[in-house]
């Protein structure tokens, strides 16, 4: 271990006696990290405290640095030549999500990958640091909106310099975010609009998109992207507000949706005096308590009655925390030594669960023989996952700010491994309704999918109304006969029944004109045989696609009004097709292998089954359970649910 250097202990002991005593030591800390870089970070408390003598901008100085042990960013060669390549190419190509992916592959292959940690201790120089604070108080003292940035919230939402382990930018990005972002609001007086402009505008600019690239690369760069992963896009719309002196915060769901995929989601949070506002889809103003934005799968167009889809699915919440820049205080009961450490333990993170209408309290009484309690969700493809931990006392435990409708499975850990102490329940209204498998009244279960179906689909799939099956002898359909027009949304599976007036040689489904939806495959039959042959399209990259047999494998990249077919090689007769739209994969499909579980304080099986069709039948489940469907071929998306009035229900 390495000497604390004498410097750090001589400003130890001329620290000014404003700062707090826990303040001190967790200056102390940083320096003792920053080791040869401790005296930089001095120059910058020196520099306001006999240089350019400013109290408030010393406490600012001290906040940063007391905070800043265990900030970094996270890099690489291969980032390295990731952003050389960034930067050559985004002056002529379009950086869409493909180009990018690509990029990233080259750079990876090119040589060394070897991630390392720098961390802002033991890098930062006082003249990026001493910037920062000079443009924050800035921006923060002239800006429309200062008496609704008192002087704590802008060391915690204003000052920062970063907000996950982004690669920083050079000295200087604030005045070259200022510059490019403040005309949107000159002149603007309300906080709460000028926010939401500022985010309708970074959206614009960088779209969202999944991406390979597992860093966040500076914000300068990431605006030549135009497209970046839910959290890069944060943090560019977070430094963006900072730089104009609005309070910025990336909140998210601790680990993962309760109800839905295990990725989880974050977003933009603006934090002022009075509270937490979010922007919800195209509001023109920021508001408290407003639905999470992505949370919700909306049924834009109106179904048949009896369509299958009910148009509209919630992503439930269990907890919401914050990513903080200010080192949080951790129980000192827990102090490394309990039973277990989770990943939601963060000493960077905060709960705020109260803050968007989170405010339940789900409370559990057991025989507990540990400290400690933990409360899981189910975690999409995997298993039930702790969120949450709370202390035992007097044999009850209770966990704060709980979301509503999820399903919920209190467990302990004893030999390091999960016990539940209850059967897992639904949380809804403050009210529990228990999944306790009832072995004596029997049910038989049809399963059609293995993960709920979103109303996203539905919006997809109305655009196909309007296209048209044709018959023609000619290989350019110069004459044709449309041999049916879709009328009504589509499903995953759909067979419509033909009447042609002959035979015909070519076969194809015209895609009406506003439709960019793939179609993933079409049958044609002829009675009970389904028929082949050569394959052709316009508008499409890939029309053999559609005819390979495998309802996943989409027509490549599409155009609206595209068109795909087969020429049979001689007059056929069609007696009906079938045609499966974009779909997520999760339906029951044939010739895969599934097994179904249900919950019974540990998982059981009720076997396994070789799908025929596009359902699966199981005979003597037991009712009011909580059931889990694998598909054991492929895919690993499985999402709980239970079954009732002959529907799958998920949670």
């Amino acid at each position: 271990m390495k000497t604390f250097p004498i410097l750090c202990l001589a400003y130890m002991a001329a620290c000014c006696i404003s700062c707090t005593n826990q303040q001190k030591l967790q200056i102390k800390n940083t320096l003792k990290q920053a080791e040869t870089n401790a005296a930089a970070l001095e120059t910058v408390l020196r520099h306001y405290e006999e240089e350019d003598p400013d109290e408030l901008k010393l406490e600012a100085a001290r906040f940063l640095i007391a905070n800043m042990n265990g900030h970094y960013s996270a890099q690489s060669n291969a980032l390295e030549r990731f952003q050389h390549k960034i930067h050559h190419y985004s002056d002529t190509v379009v950086l869409n999500m493909p180009v990018i992916n690509r990029l990233w592959k080259e750079a990876s292959e090119e040589g060394e990958n070897n991630r390392i940690s720098l961390y802002d201790a033991k890098t930062l120089s006082p003249e990026f640091l001493i910037d920062n604070i000079e443009k924050a108080f800035t921006t923060w003292q002239t800006s429309a909106w200062k008496s609704e940035v008192d002087f704590d919230t802008f060391c915690q939402y204003v000052l920062p310099y970063r907000f996950q382990n982004e690669v920083l930018p050079a000295i200087g990005w604030r005045d070259s975010l200022y510059n490019e972002y403040y005309p949107l609001v000159a002149g603007e007086k309300d906080i709460k609009r000028a926010f939401a402009i500022l985010q309708a505008k970074v959206w614009s600019q960088v779209g969202s998109s999944s991406s390979e690239v597992p860093y966040i690369i500076n914000i300068l760069d990431l605006k030549r992207q135009r497209r970046a992963t839910c959290v890069q896009r944060c943090v560019l719309l977070g430094s963006v507000l900072r730089s104009l002196g609005i309070p910025a915060a990336i909140d998210n769901n601790v680990t993962h949706w309760p109800n839905y995929s295990q990725t989880g989601h974050s977003w933009v949070a603006m934090v002022i005096n009075d509270g937490t506002y979010t922007v919800y889809e195209k509001d023109s103003i920021a508001r408290q308590y407003n639905p999470i934005d992505a949370s919700s799968f909306k049924a834009n167009k109106q179904a048949l009655k009896d369509y299958p889809i009910d148009g509209l699915f919630k992503k439930r919440y269990a907890r919401i925390g914050r990513a903080t820049y200010a080192l949080q205080v951790v129980p000192e009961e827990l102090d490394w030594n309990w039973e277990l450490i989770p990943k939601f333990v963060n000493p960077f993170r905060m709960d705020v669960s109260e803050a968007y209408g989170k405010t339940g309290t789900v409370s559990v009484a057991s025989s507990f023989s540990t400290k400690y309690a933990y409360l899981c969700t189910f975690a999409t493809g995997n298993d039930w996952e702790p969120i949450i931990y709370a202390k035992v006392q007097h044999g009850k435990c209770r966990f704060d700010n709980m979301g509503d409708s999820a399903v919920y499975l209190p467990v302990v850990y004893k030999e390091e491994r999960m016990q539940p102490v209850e059967y897992p329940f639904l949380w809804m209204n403050r009210q529990k309704k228990y999944f306790i498998p009832d072995t004596i009244h029997r049910q038989t279960l049809v399963l059609t999918r293995k993960y709920p179906l979103t109303g996203n689909f539905l919006n997809s799939w109305t655009q196909f109304i309007g296209g048209k099956l044709e018959g023609s002898q000619y290989r350019d359909f110069k004459q044709k006969e449309v041999l049916a027009t879709i009328a009504s949304t589509p499903g995953f599976h759909t067979e419509i029944a033909l009447k042609p007036t002959q035979a015909y040689r070519y076969f194809r489904f015209v895609a009406p004109d506003n439709c960019k939806v793939p179609i993933m495959e079409i049958e044609c039959w002829d009675g009970e045989q389904r028929l082949s042959g050569s394959y052709f399209g316009e508008k499409t990259t890939h029309p053999w696609s559609c005819f390979d047999g495998d309802t996943f494998t989409t027509s490549g990249q599409i155009e609206e009004g595209y068109s795909v077919g087969v020429d049979f090689g001689k007059p056929q007769s069609l007696t009906h097709i079938i045609f499966y739209p974009k779909n997520d994969g999760n339906y029951v499909i044939p010739d895969n292998e599934y097994e179904l579980f249900y919950y019974d304080m540990k998982w059981i099986s009720l076997g396994r089954r070789s799908s025929k069709g596009y359902s699966l039948v199981y005979e003597n489940a037991p009712s009011n359970a909580i059931f889990l469907l694998k598909n054991l071929t492929k895919g690993r998306e499985g999402r709980i649910f239970s079954y009732e009035n002959g529907i799958q229900v998920w949670y």
